[in-house]
């Protein structure tokens, strides 16, 4: 009878768990939805009926409130998100903060400011090494971030010359990146403010040795103009025909297929005036379709 009843705690105890569990992923999948959505009076709502600002998910699914409000441009919401106790600097997946949120996607000022005056972290660093400036730059090259965004960071104390700090861009400066890009406003703004023309990544790369690399010419003759001088040899660029045929409708037959996207610093190199990150993006839109539900499909970066 002893044995039973232990049972039946036992049991209780984990439906009770599992139903908590339950309740709480609902409550937070219901809450990012609203604040993704800008849905102001339901945020609001649910923060009335005790709902936690600082609320998040675990693993893949961490994104808290104020991250979402932050990368949907949500200014209101972050508004009342600090308003009612959320931590400004709440780290969600990876690492990354609500300030790296804004800078990577401000086209305005408004949020940014908010931030600072909550004393946001702007020197905070992700697990990846990739850090709030970083954001706002890799924000400018792809237009998610205005320049005024940048200048108005760059304003509390941003370094032009901090370089991500690992993978396989380890030591990429923001010229590197503008270089890459081919961004002529965003690198004449960098070496206006002293950014190193001839700083060097751990493999060796120079905002030079890449401009010279893309055949930017255009960016080369800036890069020397203020004293660049050291590049490697130029490779040749290949180009992509626009024209060229999707690929047929991949046999159902193929049941594991891995995709691996190079995420280093080259796949912010143009090709016909487009990003090649973009490039791939597009690509992995079109081709994921033409594979059957019975393929087992994983990614890796």
């Amino acid at each position: 009878m002893g044995s039973n009843f232990k049972t039946f705690i036992f049991f209780l105890c984990f439906t009770s768990s599992l139903f908590c569990q339950t309740i709480y992923a609902d409550t937070l999948t219901d809450a990012i939805k609203a604040v993704a959505k800008g849905d102001y009076a339901t945020v609001e709502k649910m923060l009335d009926n005790g709902l936690d600002p600082n609320l998040e998910g675990t693993g893949s699914a961490q994104a808290g409130l104020l991250i979402t409000a932050c990368d949907r441009g949500r200014v209101k919401i972050v508004q009342l998100l600090l308003s009612r106790g959320a931590n400004v600097n709440l780290a969600g997946n990876q690492g990354r903060t609500p300030m790296m949120m804004a800078a990577g996607h401000a086209k305005t000022l408004d949020i940014l400011k908010i931030l600072i005056n909550e004393n946001a972290d702007i020197h905070a660093v992700d697990d990846h090494g990739i850090s709030v400036f970083d954001n706002a730059i890799l924000g400018v090259v792809s237009r998610q971030t205005s320049m005024e965004s940048l200048k108005f960071l760059v304003g509390q104390g941003l370094d032009v010359n901090k370089s991500t700090q690992k993978g396989k861009t380890e030591g990429y400066t923001a010229l590197m990146i503008a270089a890459r890009s081919n961004h002529i406003e965003l690198a004449t703004y960098l070496i206006s403010k002293s950014a190193n023309v001839n700083a060097k990544a751990k493999r060796g790369d120079s905002a030079l040795s890449i401009a010279t690399e893309e055949e930017y010419e255009e960016m080369i003759a800036l890069l020397k103009k203020h004293g660049a001088t050291s590049a490697a040899n130029k490779k040749e660029v290949k180009q992509v025909n626009p024209e060229q045929k999707k690929p047929e409708k991949i046999s159902t037959d193929i049941s594991n297929v891995m995709i691996i996207l190079d995420a280093s610093g080259s796949m912010w190199g143009q090709v016909e005036g487009k990003p090649k990150i973009q490039i791939a993006r597009e690509v992995l839109r079109d081709l994921l379709p033409e594979f059957g539900q019975l393929v087992n499909i994983s990614f890796d970066i």
